[in-house]
């Protein structure tokens, strides 16, 4: 069931529809005539029939106790890439694997007397294609 829309001049009226199949096609049958669609919404009988039918779904239910806060709070854990690959980084020892690296490139660029930043490709494990 839903409720239709339907223009007749210069008004909309609102009818509660039931899709039903009669000798093999699919036809819409009013179920009732709910008004002109201003005075309908201006008197809540829509919010009022919605209200009432809520209380027999169960997913309107836990969402309207969610919203007036009678639902206890739930905690989540995101577990993106970031998360993923930060722990997979930490299990593996990327980052103690790097610091060593990077502390042995350091103390050879001192050694030959480079600043920090400038070693040769060598000491960084580059070797050009053609030699």
């Amino acid at each position: 069931m839903f409720v239709r829309v339907k223009k007749i001049g210069a008004y909309e009226y609102l009818y509660l529809v039931e899709n039903a199949r009669e000798g093999g096609r699919h036809v819409q049958r009013v179920i009732k005539a709910l008004g002109r669609r201003d005075e309908v919404e201006a008197s809540g009988l829509i919010d009022g029939l919605i209200a009432s039918a809520a209380r027999h779904s169960r997913r309107s239910i836990v969402l309207s106790s969610f919203y007036r806060g009678q639902l206890p709070e739930l905690h989540r854990l995101s577990i993106g890439p970031d998360l993923v690959f930060g722990r997979l980084w930490a299990e593996m020892g990327c980052r103690n694997a790097l610091k060593s690296l990077v502390a042995g490139l350091f103390l050879r660029c001192r050694a030959r007397g480079l600043s920090h930043g400038a070693a040769p490709a060598d000491d960084l494990g580059f070797r050009p294609p053609c030699q």
